[in-house]
């Protein structure tokens, strides 16, 4: 009797609970596109954060001096893999979310531009993540909640690309109906990247198709050039970026919108960081007018520390080499996600290849087209002299500059224009193998530069079994000398 007494009381006290305790004047679910900037914002400096410290030396940009850090030497911690898998996922849950909104708040199977936009960003994540670790959670990734399933299997990286190649397809369709229906900008202030212009998020869609189809263009399963053949022969269908203006880039303003190098002391950011020999080195061979954007002089000199040496080198050198130029610290620089330059190199590789059509002649003019955009894509907001052109024409028509039908020629200049675009210049190395003077240095604490990220501690303890299918799946062992599926 009392049990039931009991019962009764508990349902009279929570009848009308939800009712009662919720704010009719605040919104219960926010509107999808509200999600566009916080997604692209911290996906990005959770990219830019870690490229900074870590695939800035592991691809020979900087060196770290001070002893704590030995990422040149291939001691990558597990506090910063655990921050990439951790904030990466988060984001990418957070695009998926923004699908779901999308799905469910406007538009519907044909025309729907949040969808296509979350579609997108989703994609772009899921790839970063996956070109770092391999066969990872996809499929399952995102169904912890609705579906209490908190231990997603993992999918093999050739699953994974197909899957967001044909995501990002369907999301131009998308953007497709929209502009055939001419909605063109939705007006809408939480987009800081594009600021609402359809036009140009449907041709980042497209653009980031490019990158990863010469990613997997080594893999027949993709016919990555049959499908590149395709976009280019319709380029109305699927418009990418012509200009540097197109390009996916986070302009800053004002705080919080803010570059967050700008809140780290200078003595972190380019004291204790210093330039690697590697980019110095080879910036002066070329007489290349962009070392002062790029880094800063001593003694009226470009120099840097060699990667890869022990302790008693790097004191060596450390007070003899150049530091990161101080721009790249300024509260407005602006951070490159997608460039038009990276675009044009990867359209300067497939003619080469004859993934595309054009041959080498095509192939010299998106070659050069990338050269010059990177002149235009680091002068935004620099604190140092702008390069006239006559000076970029000249330094074209050098001899160690000028296209010559190869693809050492092509990578090393999308090597040194991939500075700062998170870990994109580590991928394109492991796919390629280009710059080939990119190698171990003789303290390295292993003969190959690393091909991969292990899993995050957090993931083996959690999720044990489904790691191990993953180990499985990448045919290899859960280390950084194990070849993704894509690699050369």
């Amino acid at each position: 009797m009392l049990l039931g007494l009991l019962a009764v009381l508990f349902n009279a006290c929570t009848a009308g609970f939800e009712e009662a305790n919720t704010d009719p004047y605040k919104l219960s679910k926010v509107p999808a596109k509200t999600l566009i900037t916080p997604i692209v914002y911290n996906a990005h400096w959770a990219l830019n954060t870690k490229g900074w410290k870590v695939c800035n030396d592991l691809m020979q940009y900087t060196m770290q001096t001070n002893g704590n850090e030995a990422i040149h030497l291939y001691d990558v911690r597990n506090s910063d893999i655990e921050y990439l898998w951790t904030n990466l996922y988060r984001r990418a849950n957070d695009a998926d979310n923004m699908c779901l909104l999308a799905e469910e708040q406007g538009g519907n199977a044909k025309t729907n531009d949040a969808l296509a936009i979350g579609l997108t960003l989703r994609a772009w994540i899921m790839f970063n993540i996956t070109d770092m670790f391999g066969p990872v959670p996809f499929s399952d990734a995102f169904k912890g909640l609705a579906d209490k399933n908190l231990l997603p299997k993992f999918d093999s990286q050739e699953s994974i690309y197909k899957s967001l190649l044909s995501d990002l397809k369907r999301a131009n369709l998308l953007f497709t109906s929209d502009e055939e229906a001419g909605t063109l900008h939705f007006t809408d202030a939480t987009d800081k990247l594009y600021e609402g212009d359809l036009t140009k998020w449907r041709k980042f869609c497209n653009s980031l198709r490019v990158r990863y189809l010469m990613r997997a263009s080594g893999q027949s399963s993709v016919k990555a050039g049959e499908e590149l053949t395709e976009m280019m022969g319709n380029p109305d269908r699927y418009p990418i970026f012509t200009s540097v203006d197109d390009g996916a880039v986070l302009r800053f303003d004002k705080a919080p919108f803010q570059n967050k190098f700008n809140d780290v002391k200078s003595s972190e950011f380019s004291g204790v960081k210093k330039m690697c020999a590697t980019l110095a080195d080879n910036m002066n061979r070329l007489s290349d007018p962009r070392r002062k954007w790029f880094m800063t002089q001593k003694s009226g000199k470009y120099l840097g520390i060699p990667s890869g040496v022990d302790q008693t080198v790097i004191d060596e050198w450390k007070d003899k080499a150049s530091t990161i130029s101080s721009n790249w610290q300024k509260i407005n620089c602006p951070f490159v996600i997608m460039g038009y330059s990276e675009l044009q190199f990867a359209l300067a590789e497939a003619a080469m290849k004859g993934l595309i059509p054009g041959g080498d002649e095509m192939a010299a003019t998106y070659y050069e087209n990338a050269v010059r955009a990177t002149f235009a894509e680091r002068s935004i907001n620099s604190t140092v002299s702008a390069i006239k052109e006559g000076d970029i024409d000249t330094f074209l028509e050098r001899s160690n500059v000028k296209y010559n039908k190869t693809l050492k020629r092509i990578m090393e200049q999308k090597w040194i224009s991939l500075y700062f675009v998170g870990f994109e210049s580590w991928a394109e190395f492991r796919r390629t193998g280009q710059p080939e003077y990119i190698v171990p240095g003789p303290a390295a604490r292993q003969n190959v530069l690393p091909t991969r990220f292990y899993y995050p501690d957090i993931c083996k303890s959690s999720n044990k079994a489904n790691v191990d299918e993953g180990v499985t799946l990448l045919g290899g062992n859960d280390d950084m000398t194990t070849k993704l599926w894509w690699a050369q």
